[in-house]
């Protein structure tokens, strides 16, 4: 049986990226939580479409602090859902 496409045999780790060359690399040095990974290709660069964004159009390419800005949003939307479920 054959491999699907981006799949590897050994599981991918952004810490085996290169160094950082531009604000649309993935930094190695850096801990990221386990959900930024929805934003990372395995070619070492922050995408909207995550994983398979690469396939997709260099239009799709993120900077780290879009990803920031992603995840402050979500938890920014959890907390006014909670306060207005408690209202």
């Amino acid at each position: 049986m054959g491999q699907l496409i981006g799949q590897t045999k050994t599981p991918w780790s952004y810490k085996n990226c290169p160094p950082v060359t531009s604000s649309y690399c993935i930094d190695p040095t850096k801990e990221y939580p386990e959900a930024y990974s929805e934003f990372m290709t395995r070619h070492c660069t922050w995408n909207l479409y995550g994983p398979v964004g690469i396939y997709l159009d260099a239009d799709t390419m993120i900077e780290e602090s879009e990803v920031d800005k992603i995840f402050a949003n979500r938890e920014k939307d959890k907390t006014e859902s909670a306060a207005v479920q408690m209202a």
